[in-house]
This record gives C-alpha cells, sequence and structure tokens, in this order.
C-alpha cells in the first residue's frame, strides 16, 4: 500500500487503541485547516482523519493490516472529512448529554474563526488605534491660552476662554487638583493652560515654574495596560496570525480596553 497510517499517526504496527486516538487528537490538532495556514495543512489533515478512520476500526484496521483493503476503497475526500468531523462532533455531543443525564437547552456550534477574521482584524485595528491615541495624548498638547486663578483650597479653579473666541463668549471653569500645595499658583494669578490633543486633559504652568501640571493624573497603571491593547492589536492585525489567533486577539485587546476606560473614569 501506498499510505503508511501508522506512520502518519507517529505509532507503532502495535499500538492500543487509546494510543490511535491520542495520536490523531495530537497532530488533528496542530494541521487542523482553522489553525494553520500553511500550504499542505488540509492534505495532512485528511490524511491524519483517512489514518484514524480505518484504524480505529478493529475490522477495518485487521484488513488493512492484511493487505486486503485498496487504495481507493480508503481514499477520502475532503468532503467526507468534513461530514466525518461533522458526526464526530454530534456523538461528543451526546455523549457528553448522557454523562450528565440531561440535555441542555442551548447548543452552541464550533466557533467560525476564519467567517469571523474580517472582525476580529477591524476590532483589532480600532483598539490598536484607540491605544495609540490614548499614548500620542500623553504626549501632544495644544495651547488653551491663559486664565487667572479664582480660588484656592484642595483644588485649584481657573476660569478662562478659548484663545481666538468671542469676547462675548461665556468662560469656562476648570478644576486642577494639585497633589504637591508648594507647586499651586497665588490666587488671582495668571496662568499658562494647555490641553491634550485627543482627550482635552488641560495643566497648567505659573510664570515661575518651567514644567505643567496635569488636572487629570492617571494612575500608571492606565498607560501599561494601554500598551497590551496596543501589542494585542498590532499582533491580531498581524497576516502571521491564523484566524483563531487574531480572534483571541481581539478579544484580549478589547478586554483590556474596557480597563484603561474603567481606570480612565475612576481616576
Amino acid at each position: 500500500m501506498s499510505k503508511d497510517y501508522y506512520e502518519i499517526l507517529g505509532i507503532g504496527r502495535s499500538a492500543t487503541q487509546e494510543d490511535i486516538k491520542r495520536a490523531y487528537r495530537q497532530k488533528a490538532k496542530h494541521f487542523h485547516p482553522d489553525l494553520n495556514n500553511s500550504a499542505n495543512a488540509q492534505a495532512r489533515f485528511q490524511e491524519l482523519t483517512e489514518a484514524h478512520s480505518i484504524l480505529s476500526n478493529e475490522d477495518t484496521r485487521r484488513r488493512y493490516d492484511n493487505g486486503d483493503l485498496n487504495e481507493p476503497e480508503i481514499t477520502f475526500t475532503w468532503a467526507e472529512v468534513q461530514e466525518m468531523l461533522r458526526r464526530q462532533e454530534e456523538e461528543r455531543a451526546t455523549s457528553w448529554v448522557q454523562d450528565l443525564g440531561y440535555s441542555g437547552r442551548n447548543r452552541y456550534s464550533p466557533t467560525d474563526y476564519k467567517a469571523n477574521a474580517r472582525t476580529a482584524a477591524i476590532i483589532n485595528r480600532i483598539m490598536m488605534l484607540f491605544a495609540f491615541s490614548f499614548i500620542l495624548d500623553f504626549f501632544i498638547f495644544t495651547d488653551a491660552g491663559s486664565a487667572q486663578v479664582i480660588n484656592l483650597f484642595e483644588l485649584v479653579n481657573v476660569e478662562y476662554q478659548s484663545p481666538g473666541g468671542s469676547p462675548d463668549a461665556p468662560t469656562k471653569r476648570i478644576t486642577i487638583k494639585v497633589s504637591d500645595p508648594s507647586l499651586a499658583p497665588a490666587l488671582g494669578q495668571t496662568v499658562d493652560l494647555r490641553k491634550s490633543l485627543f482627550y482635552g486633559v488641560h495643566s497648567f504652568k505659573t510664570p515661575q515654574s518651567s514644567t505643567y501640571i496635569k488636572s487629570i493624573n492617571p494612575p500608571p497603571a492606565i498607560y501599561l495596560f494601554a500598551l497590551l491593547v496596543f501589542i494585542a492589536g498590532a499582533l491580531g492585525s498581524s497576516r502571521w496570525f491564523t484566524p483563531e489567533a487574531k480572534f483571541n486577539a481581539a478579544i484580549v485587546s478589547t478586554f483590556f480596553g474596557l480597563i484603561v476606560l474603567t481606570l480612565l473614569l475612576l481616576s
């Protein structure tokens, strides 16, 4: 025979049924077309399924060992392989119900990673851009004019008008928390304002100071999680990732993105 199914599964001819099942599961998981994008993955997976189908049945295994099976009889098409997988999935579901003693209401089909690949890629790109904008927001600022301090307690309140706005435009009030009292401006003092590019986080600087103080001082964990969102989104957008890996990367990036938003709301 042209095909050595024992060699395909990587087992000896004295292998037990448990050995055959274990070898098939290990190799099938590696070469499954939904998990492996290589050119020969489908052909290898098809061979593995043929080998398992023949050797897992005592009668066909005996006939195969005796050379009584001919090549056309044991060569499967890809459609036949898919049908075998569908029947195996139904048998596992039935076995699960019998073991538990009842049938659950919900039956969920396996996730089709290839069908969701485009959606996963879009989510990954969106989350990557969100994280990138957050990181840039930490470094890029625009001028917001100047303002006068109107009171000093634990918080510094300033009122200002947007640069270039109408003189009759209403003033805006910003509350800036100052953690170090020595950095607080004097009452009535005019301070320079700036705001971050994307999220408009204000900061001020007194004429005597060379540094700006932010109105919101996010915890360092936010930047760590934003970096994780960016990494997960970038990896999930890579063409070298399998559809399943891209799907999982979209879940991870979205999860960490929600953590970033939660920390922002709590800070």
